[in-house]
């Protein structure tokens, strides 16, 4: 329920700045920063999408488990999904996303997040990459 919470808050947040950024600007100019964004982020998603599939072919292969840059580059897909969602929040958190010193806390917080959750048994990362 919580979570559902907080997406009808977020959308409700996305559309009323979009209306700002309408009555601000135009209209015009506010569907065509969504249409840039979602471009970008529909190409860097892309590129990204493949490089990180393709790297967790090459290390399974080599018989490594996927280290902690791919949990980078899932964050870098993440943030391209957030650019191609529209709204004005979710670009700003995408663009901000792709910038390496304002990702690191987050990387960080991941990283103890699911540490924490294999440690309490609550996640078998190893048993989804056997």
């Amino acid at each position: 329920m919580r979570r559902l919470f907080g997406i009808a808050i977020i959308a409700i947040a996305e559309l009323s700045i979009l209306a700002a950024v309408g009555r601000e600007f135009s209209s015009g100019a506010a569907f065509g920063v969504i249409v840039a964004t979602g471009a970008i982020g529909a190409v860097f998603a892309r590129k990204k999408g493949f490089v990180t599939w393709s790297r967790i072919q090459y290390d399974l292969q080599q018989g490594r488990y996927p280290e902690s840059k791919l949990i980078d580059d899932i964050t870098l897909l993440a943030a391209s999904v957030l650019l191609i969602a529209p709204g004005v929040l979710t670009d700003a958190v995408g663009l901000v996303s792709l910038v390496p010193m304002a990702r690191r806390p987050l990387l960080h917080w991941i990283v103890r997040k699911l540490t924490h959750m294999q440690s309490t048994g609550r996640i078998g990362l190893r048993g989804f990459f056997e």
